[in-house]
């Protein structure tokens, strides 16, 4: 998985972590140390700007924040935050209010472009 950027969702029973890494698995396996649950892979997605949409969607999670970068909600909830980006991506509008929400993070302006993936 190295070389491309990915967005995750790790799990902990009822808990989210969502980062970005380049390796999602072996930041499981070094978030696992120190776990008393074990920590599974819920969701992954290939992303050039992770870490800028990690930020964007802990702004959108944030009424579920347990701590840090943790987020206690379903995981159709993270699933559907990831697809509130994705679909902002797609339309002018929608982009215009994500460029102003990453301003608002103190994040440069994310470039449009083709956002499809194999």
């Amino acid at each position: 998985m190295s070389g491309t950027r990915y967005v995750y969702a790790i799990q902990a029973g009822s808990r989210f972590k969502v980062g970005w890494s380049s390796d999602p698995e072996r930041r499981r396996r070094d978030l696992q140390t120190g776990q008393p649950e074990t920590l599974v892979i819920a969701a992954v997605w290939p992303d050039p700007d992770a870490t800028k949409i990690e930020r964007l969607m802990h702004s959108i999670l944030d009424p579920y924040r347990v701590r840090g970068e943790w987020f206690e909600c379903p995981i159709e909830t993270v699933i559907a935050t990831w697809g509130r980006v994705q679909d902002a991506r797609a339309t002018k509008r929608g982009w215009a209010a994500w460029q102003e929400r990453a301003v608002e993070l103190g994040l440069a302006p994310i470039p449009a472009g083709d956002w499809r993936y194999p």
